[in-house]
């Protein structure tokens, strides 16, 4: 597993490097990333949200088997941007108004 943020423990540093390597450079270990990956009901839960947005423009959520979630606008023809999941469940809770 890959770790690509500031060490959990507090020392400051920015590693892209495994968990067993920063321990090695740094002398600790580093805290797993971000929160747990969404299980399939709650990627199934937010694609069935109607209230959203992309730039202003209605949009639904797609893709709940995807380890990505695709935020499109219902315009035939318009964007369709990917997103974590997490990032998806934080801007839902926060109003729906995704920006590409």
């Amino acid at each position: 597993m890959r770790y690509t943020q500031q060490c959990a423990q507090g020392c400051g540093r920015y590693t892209d490097k495994t968990a067993r390597g920063h321990k090695t450079m740094f002398g600790h270990a580093l805290a797993p990333i971000g929160p747990p990956h969404a299980t399939l009901a709650d990627r199934r839960a937010l694609c069935g949200i109607d209230d959203v947005t992309l730039d202003g423009m209605p949009a639904m959520i797609m893709g709940a088997a995807g380890q990505f979630a695709q935020v499109a606008t219902l315009h035939i023809g318009g964007p369709a941007i990917e997103f974590a999941w997490p990032t998806v469940a934080r801007i839902v809770a926060n109003g729906g108004a995704f920006k590409s």
